[in-house]
């Protein structure tokens, strides 16, 4: 979140939405930031729905409540789902709908947007002889990988560690491998978040504990993560495409990318989308182009 993007505050954005209900009867959907929006303009019928970015998911919500105290009608928000599966989802029934998994980047990297962007990018045949090595699709395989780094995620919401993942330097098995490395990356995590207490022989013991009861890698996975871990993949096991490895700069192209090759079609078959088509018909409003 940049600077300017701190001082919106929930007050500012619902003060704004209740000035806009003056000259447009169309419905308000509330994003978290400017990926998310870029993804749903796609989607959405401009002349009935109106894009309100609130620049985090908290925000989201408190703007959900500030417009649900006052009775507001035709506002709904869409949210990350967050690791809310495992800690618990917000009371704002019929207001929020929450991603399939814990970012729409996972809902992306689920669909066929994936395999065209592989095949595009990398080699298909060398990424597909990965996946059948494994037993697994090419989504399921990257989400293997990742696997291990989720779960670290999901053990700092769990128990309020705050381990300091923000610009985390991605830990490899090895320079031609792209699983994540969970020795190395409990090793690297906590050297940066000082916290005492949390011995990583520990940590990395609960993390391999939690996964033993993950039936779906996608549940635990984030969508920073996974592109991440793909640009280096279309480096190595997919192929030997280097434009997406390594830097920021690099996985924004990828992310990009990724959003560009999901289309309305593959985004239909998610539950956020029946979810919010359910919204349309119960509210009366519309979010969809037709």
């Amino acid at each position: 979140m940049d600077s300017i993007s701190e001082h919106i505050t929930a007050n500012t954005i619902a003060n704004q939405i209740r000035l806009e209900r003056a000259a447009f009867v169309g419905s308000f959907l509330l994003l978290e930031g400017d990926n998310d929006a870029r993804l749903f303009r796609k989607f959405i019928d401009d002349t009935a729905c109106s894009v309100e970015i609130c620049h985090s998911r908290d925000r989201v919500l408190e703007v959900l409540r500030k417009l649900q105290a006052d009775q507001f009608q035709g506002v709904l928000g869409i949210v990350d789902q967050d690791y809310a599966e495992f800690v618990g989802y917000p009371d704002l029934e019929g207001a929020v709908v929450y991603s399939d998994f814990n970012d729409l980047e996972i809902s992306i990297l689920s669909s066929p947007a994936l395999d065209n962007v592989v095949r595009e990018f990398g080699i298909i045949e060398k990424a597909a002889g990965a996946a059948k090595a494994q037993n697994c699709s090419i989504a399921e395989l990257l989400f293997k990988w990742v696997r291990s780094l989720g779960a670290l995620r999901l053990l700092s919401h769990q128990n309020g560690w705050a381990l300091k993942f923000q610009k985390m330097k991605y830990k490899f098995v090895s320079s031609s491998d792209p699983e994540i490395s969970l020795s190395d990356t409990v090793t690297h995590i906590l050297a940066r978040s000082s916290i005492a207490e949390l011995k990583s022989d520990v940590v990395e013991r609960l993390a391999i504990e939690l996964l033993g009861t993950i039936d779906d890698d996608r549940s635990i996975a984030r969508g920073h993560d996974c592109v991440r871990v793909l640009g280096k993949a279309l480096n190595c096991t997919f192929g030997n495409c280097n434009d997406f490895n390594s830097d920021n700069d690099r996985y924004r192209k990828l992310a990009k990318v990724l959003r560009l090759a999901f289309d309305f079609d593959y985004f239909k078959d998610t539950k956020a989308y029946a979810l919010i088509k359910a919204w349309e018909i119960e509210s009366d409003y519309k979010v969809f182009k037709n």
